[in-house]
């Protein structure tokens, strides 16, 4: 795409990088854009280059992304619309996905832009919105901008679920041309990558290759990262030991999670965790059998999360909305969701499990909101 962009060939057809969290990709497109931003700008005085990590959206929409592309985009305004007039300001409120979409490609066409896009972490937008709609949309545009010379916008996605594209619409799939697989890396290579960045970040006497190779084991044995990697042998050269590392890594990932949820999802999070609490109480009380609800369910824990709302002054979403904000927590790990079936009679329930101990998870969002007025 760099070469494409510099020698002249025009705007370059969609992206699709995709591999295990932590494989290099978001590494590799940063690098690669940052490092060549003034030789592209050279060749295209209109070139901009906008990167956005999903996993920052809180709950992403196909909404809240285009909004964010336009809002990076309003130095190029006022434009005109047809029918609409001139767009002087993009409004806060009071714009669907189709305006802001016309708003995105009457800006790029009337101003002759060239912008390369990547959407980081593409996965939790297509199962959150439950389609490709978004994908779709910016795998096309280039046909947008025909007979256009570096006019258009190059889209390129990155997924950490490696059969993401088994998942979406064939006719997508044949608009993105371009689709690179990061592989996991190997035991060889995760040991050679921390003996690189032990070398150069840490002094002689904080580890040894008995060091190195034991974090590489363990990284290797499990469904971790090149990046977890790194962190792990930082949090085994402070304890020297490799299980209260590998607790203090766990710790680091969720706490990571956790600071990428919106607000909402946090309280969320915090009203499951009260209302787990809760649970347990009952069930370690003498008291017991004379509980009724004795399972954490969505339906007990939206009650919890709406006694934390009015102690924040906010007001509660409702309980579709409710349990919409848990489901990303599920694919995390953070939670468990699971459908149960008390039979004909009785219909079912969504139960809720702790994806990791309590005393890992309670701390993470403790921490993140302790700026709010009840913790």
């Amino acid at each position: 795409m760099i070469d494409v962009l510099t020698k002249e060939k025009g705007m370059p057809r969609a992206m699709y990088a995709y591999g295990g969290s932590g494989s290099g990709k978001t590494f590799i497109y940063k690098k690669l854009f940052e490092e060549n931003h003034d030789e592209i700008k050279r060749h295209i005085p209109n070139y901009e280059f906008l990167y956005i990590n999903l996993k920052q959206e809180g709950i992403p929409s196909y909404y809240t992304v285009l909004s964010k592309i336009n809002n990076y985009l309003r130095k190029y305004l006022p434009v005109y619309i047809e029918n609409e007039g001139v767009i002087k300001e993009i409004p806060i409120r009071g714009m669907g996905a189709v305006e802001h979409l016309k708003i995105l490609k009457q800006i790029i066409k009337a101003k002759k832009i060239c912008m390369v896009l990547v959407i980081d972490e593409i996965d939790r937008l297509i199962e959150h919105e439950k389609n490709d709609d978004f994908m779709y949309a910016f795998s096309t545009m280039y046909e947008k901008f025909k007979g256009e010379i570096f006019v258009g916008l190059s889209p390129i996605f990155i997924s950490n679920k490696v059969m993401l594209l088994e998942t979406i619409e064939e006719k997508t799939v044949e608009r993105i041309p371009y689709q690179i697989h990061f592989k996991p890396y190997m035991f060889d290579e995760l040991y050679h990558i921390l003996l690189e960045v032990a070398k150069y970040s840490l002094e002689d006497w904080a580890y040894n290759e008995d060091t190195i190779r034991q974090v590489a084991t363990e990284i290797n044995d499990g469904n971790k990262s090149a990046r977890d990697a790194k962190r792990l042998l930082y949090n085994m050269i402070k304890s020297r030991d490799i299980n209260e590392a590998l607790r203090k890594t766990e710790m680091d990932l969720i706490d990571e999670e956790i600071k990428a949820l919106s607000l909402h999802q946090k309280i969320a999070l915090y009203g499951v965790i009260d209302a787990h609490k809760e649970i347990q109480r009952k069930l370690n009380s003498p008291n017991r059998r004379h509980y009724r609800n004795k399972e954490l369910t969505l339906t007990y824990a939206f009650d919890f999360y709406i006694k934390r709302c009015n102690q924040l002054n906010e007001k509660p979403k409702v309980y579709k909305s409710f349990t919409r904000m848990l489901q990303p927590l599920d694919k995390t790990g953070i939670l468990r969701l699971d459908v149960k079936s008390y039979g004909r009679a009785k219909g079912i329930a969504t139960q809720i499990a702790l994806g990791e101990d309590l005393q890992i998870i309670e701390p993470a969002i403790t921490s993140e909101m302790k700026h709010l007025t009840f913790i």
